[in-house]
């Protein structure tokens, strides 16, 4: 039995703190008898709920194909606040003015134009967050068809290299699902209590690539001096 004891640190392959680990280091056998299986991960939850990946707002304006990017200050929001940031970024984008307020019976968001009309364009990354439907038309007001989210991520996906269970994320099979179970900031200290038992089929395999990903299946990213640690245990 062997543990491995894997930081992001020293296999850092980008901001997406991707880590891999060559097989060949621990094995001492043939790896196709071999199982691996994790034992814990730290990580610091570093995702807001409003972040790079989903904070521009393409705003189309009185029945013009013109888009404007709006883009939305990472960091967490009250409702109200996320009204008061919406309505800044708008006003900066675009060339009207922009009345955005929070209903808190119905927890929508009213967004009215000084123009005769808006709507938003289709790629905008933060129509789930602000509560619009991919496709809008324009009108002199828009009211969000569903409440607002603020919570952020719910979960992150563990994707390995190797074969895993029948969770998919993305296309892609999900070797654990770590639940951010802690505030913003804070340290998750994630220990399965179910053992996944991944077997190295092959003396092919030489290397395992890990990669974390958001409940939208974004890539997640954290600034370069933070780190994740993984800790495995391998059996032949």
């Amino acid at each position: 039995m062997v543990f491995i004891i894997l930081d992001t640190k020293d296999s850092y392959t980008g901001e997406s703190h991707n880590a891999s680990f060559n097989l060949t280091t621990y094995t001492t056998g043939s790896s196709s008898n071999s199982k691996i299986s994790l034992q814990s991960v730290i990580l610091p939850n570093l995702v807001y709920p409003v972040n790079s990946n989903n904070n521009v707002v393409i705003l189309l304006e009185d029945g013009n194909a013109t888009e404007f990017t709006a883009t939305l200050t990472p960091g967490s929001y009250t409702a109200t606040q996320i009204a008061t940031e919406l309505k800044t970024q708008l006003d900066a984008a675009g060339a009207n003015t922009y009345t955005v307020t929070y209903d808190d019976k119905t927890l929508k968001l009213t967004i009215t134009t000084s123009g005769t009309s808006l709507k938003f364009g289709s790629t905008s990354t933060a129509l789930k967050i602000i509560g619009f439907p991919a496709t809008t038309s324009f009108a002199a007001s828009q009211v969000s068809s569903y409440p607002i989210r603020l919570d952020g991520s719910q979960y992150l996906d563990l994707i390995c290299s190797l074969p895993a269970n029948n969770i998919v994320s993305d296309n892609v099979p999900v070797y654990h699902r770590i639940p951010l179970n802690v505030s913003f900031g804070s340290v998750l200290f994630y220990s399965p209590n179910y053992e996944v038992a991944l077997p190295l089929k092959s003396d092919a395999v030489i290397t395992v690539d890990l990669r974390l990903v958001d409940d939208d299946g974004n890539a997640f990213v954290m600034p370069a001096n933070t780190n994740i640690q993984y800790i495995f245990k391998m059996v032949e």
